[in-house]
């Protein structure tokens, strides 16, 4: 992986990968993947992506996490309904699955090019078939908050009923919200895990 340089002061502008110049006098990232790559620039709001850096097979998988690590944010931001939320979390994590499993089968192929084998690539690809399997069990550990909603007419008429009811209810409501916070951090938690 290339490693980004910090520039302090710009004596020239200089494109960002965004596409927006970086005008004389800010500061600016800089890095040139590869052998010989030709340098990149980035400003300070668009730091470079692991994915970036990185040349080669390796650099999908990243890509792929990267996705996923924004994918997130955004599921359940605005008037969410949980069960639409638990299936786009699932949608994203299988799609990560599906990168992570595409990049095995590139391994796979890549060491079937050695008719008398390679170690090294043997090793490569028997830690790809593990991420591909740990990132596809993610999708399988995500499971909905089962506990039912409180029910209004559970509770005894009057005001001591109806108190009673909203505090049950704001505790189911507290509890659904964890379930799902604790469920989306399990996944990414996993996600970021697992070695490529």
């Amino acid at each position: 992986m290339a490693r980004a340089k910090w520039t302090k002061s710009s004596r020239k502008p200089h494109i960002c990968g965004r596409g927006h110049e970086i005008p004389v006098g800010e500061g600016y990232y800089s890095a040139a993947p590869g052998f010989r790559g030709r340098t990149l620039y980035r400003c300070q709001a668009h730091p470079f992506r692991p994915s970036e850096l990185t040349i080669g097979m390796r650099a999908a998988p990243l890509s792929a996490l990267e996705a996923l690590e924004d994918a997130i944010p955004e599921l359940g931001a605005d008037g969410y309904d949980r069960a639409d939320d638990y299936d786009s979390l699932r949608s994203a994590v299988e799609e990560f699955a599906s990168e992570i499993r595409s990049y095995a089968e590139d391994r796979r192929y890549a060491l079937d090019e050695w008719p008398n084998g390679n170690s090294m690539l043997e090793e490569l690809q028997y830690t790809a078939e593990q991420a591909a399997d740990e990132a596809e069990s993610i999708a399988d550990d995500i499971e909905e908050f089962d506990i039912e909603e409180p029910e209004r007419a559970d509770y005894a008429d009057g005001e001591d009923g109806q108190g009673e009811w909203t505090d049950a209810y704001e505790q189911w409501d507290a509890d659904r919200d964890q379930h799902w916070e604790d469920t989306v951090e399990a996944a990414m938690d996993a996600a970021q895990s697992i070695e490529f």
